[in-house]
């Protein structure tokens, strides 16, 4: 764990493109996303999962969206998870985002027939969404720790 948020602060920290970073900002960057590669894509099937069972999500919407939209957002890695709640919100999210006065993406994620006026309660229906996700992903993890340790009692 210790060595994995190392890797993310990393990122966080100088895994942007500068000229003064930029061989050790990359380092920091491509460690990051070989370490996340596995998670990301858990999450986006732990999404679709957790949206079956939950009233007014949809599991079919964050599969397709995940599987045909992922490659749209930066980096290898966030797109998975970001593209699966948008499917599964019934939303489209991101859109055009601007940064210092200059556009830097127009896309939209999501699937095209949804909506783009997220407001409160799809927030606390992503918010619901994200902690039956970290739950379900925790007992996933846990799960068979306590096997173990059931066995050796």
């Amino acid at each position: 764990m210790v060595f994995f948020k190392i890797a993310s602060t990393l990122d966080s920290m100088v895994g942007y493109k500068s000229p003064r970073y930029l061989y050790f900002g990359w380092a920091g960057a491509r460690l990051d996303d070989v370490m996340n590669y596995v998670p990301a894509r858990l999450t986006w099937i732990l999404t679709v999962f957790v949206a079956h069972f939950l009233p007014g999500y949809s599991s079919r919407k964050a599969w397709e969206v995940g599987l045909s939209q992922h490659h749209l957002a930066p980096g290898p890695n966030s797109g998975w998870s970001e593209t699966a709640f948008a499917g599964a919100l019934e939303l489209r999210i991101a859109g055009p985002i601007w940064k210092q006065g200059v556009l830097v993406t127009d896309i939209w994620l999501g699937s095209p027939n949804d909506r783009t006026d997220a407001g409160f309660t799809d927030l606390r229906r992503a918010i619901r969404l994200a902690e039956w996700v970290t739950l379900v992903f925790t007992l996933l993890i846990l799960l068979p720790s306590l096997g173990i340790i059931i066995v050796f009692k």
